[in-house]
């Protein structure tokens, strides 16, 4: 193997975990025992690469299109397809996200990415379907083989640490927001105030925040799910802060009624 081709696939593996603070740029999931991924020709990498120099989603799913196209067998067809899937999650393609993480979990069972990625695609579908239960149950299927998939991963050799534990949080912060808010929907209000809990620990996001704030609310907790509310308008983003500003002029309103 030449030098340039050495140089070449370390440059692919720094690449796949420093990958642009974007949606779709998340951690990519090498199957235990498994070596660094080896492209067949330059040809390849450099289309590889193409998919993550793209800035806008549609251009995003066209490179990946594209890839999949010229090279059918590639190694690489993993992580191209996770970089559709959160194109098409962008673009509020639901059904094609779904399909690309359904693809994904064909290359890697034990993608975390695509599990959490469907987790919340199956929970957030759950109230247009018939079968609820059903699919309550498979959204907490997949969220907690994510959560589990997580454990077993130490920090790979040539990975940035900081960015590593990062993405890592991110994903547990993800995985237990899914397990709270599934837990709301099952009527478990504890546990949902608990895995938000969890999910705020590891991850204080707005919306997470948000989402605990309704379980204190059900809860008849309404000085909790107000302090809760408050954070979540503190954090944002915009749509976060127009939910949370509203729930708490409910709260106000609830409090003048029983006067």
């Amino acid at each position: 193997m030449s030098k340039k081709l050495i140089l070449g696939l370390l440059y692919v593996w720094s690449m796949v975990w420093m990958l642009p603070a974007r949606g779709f740029s998340q951690v990519i999931n090498i199957p235990l025992g498994g070596g660094i991924p080896q492209a067949k020709t330059r040809d390849e990498l450099d289309a590889f690469g193409a998919i993550y120099d793209h800035a806008e989603p549609p251009m995003v799913v066209q490179a990946v299109s594209d890839f999949a196209r010229r090279f059918p067998d590639s190694v690489f067809l993993e992580y191209a397809d996770m970089a559709a899937m959160h194109a098409y999650g962008e673009l509020g393609d639901r059904n094609a996200s779904r399909t690309m993480a359904q693809s994904v979990l064909k290359f890697n069972p034990n993608n975390v990415d695509a599990l959490l990625t469907l987790a919340q695609l199956t929970l957030d579908d759950s109230s247009i379907r018939p079968d609820k239960a059903a699919q309550w149950s498979q959204a907490g299927n997949y969220a907690r083989q994510g959560i589990a998939e997580l454990d077993r991963y130490t920090l790979p050799v040539l990975a940035d640490r900081q960015r590593w534990l990062r993405t890592k949080r991110d994903f547990l912060g993800r995985g237990y927001c899914i397990l709270g808010r599934l837990a709301f929907h099952q009527g478990d209000l504890d546990g949902a105030v608990s895995n938000l809990q969890k999910a705020i620990n590891i991850n204080p996001l707005g919306d997470y925040f948000y989402y605990q704030g309704l379980a204190f609310k059900a809860k008849g907790q309404p000085e909790q799910a107000r302090a809760s509310l408050v954070q979540a308008m503190s954090l944002g983003p915009e749509p976060v802060r127009r939910s949370a500003a509203h729930e708490i002029e409910n709260l106000g309103m609830e409090r003048k009624s029983q006067r």
